[in-house]
């Protein structure tokens, strides 16, 4: 870490002091922005790989403190969590707020109603020929897969941020 000597009774010497603090201010500012960047970024190629190739749109964006992913696509969630018998929860459910398990969006407001007509119907409706649940859908959570990435590679991440500082 750099040291700063001042001599509080010389005013140049307290301006060098006090344009010290700021570049460091700044370079600080600089290397977290670096790092949630590359943070971001990792977390986007591993979602992109688990998503693939359901055709989402995956971008990194600039936020007030960092970065953060953006997946969109009308079928996020679905891609996620998987959708009818397939659904699986994660951990990232939680701050969603949401219940996710099978049948969760069909009972919803939103939802259809399709998984317990499928259900009560004992398969005749909404039954693909075999007589499977026409939307199941296997869950390919590419954001749990990114928060993985993230976490792996947070300390070569932590060490090109610190490229700023030399």
């Amino acid at each position: 870490m750099k040291k700063i000597t001042i001599d509080p009774l010389d005013p140049v010497s307290v301006r060098k002091a006090l344009a010290a603090l700021e570049k460091y201010e700044r370079d600080v500012e600089k290397a977290a922005d670096v790092y949630t960047k590359e943070l971001a970024s990792i977390g986007r190629e591993s979602a992109y790989w688990a998503y693939s190739p359901a055709g989402v749109q995956l971008d990194v964006e600039r936020i007030e403190n960092g970065h953060k992913i953006v997946a969109k696509h009308d079928q996020v969630m679905f891609l996620e969590f998987g959708a009818g018998v397939t659904t699986q929860d994660h951990e990232l459910s939680k701050p969603l707020g949401i219940p996710i398990e099978p049948g969760s969006w069909s009972s919803s407001e939103e939802g259809a109603g399709t998984f317990q007509a499928w259900q009560e119907s004992g398969g005749r409706l909404y039954a693909k020929k075999d007589g499977s649940y026409r939307y199941n859908r296997q869950p390919r959570a590419g954001m749990l897969e990114a928060y993985k990435a993230i976490a792996n590679g947070a300390k070569e991440a932590a060490k090109e941020a610190a490229e700023v500082f030399k």
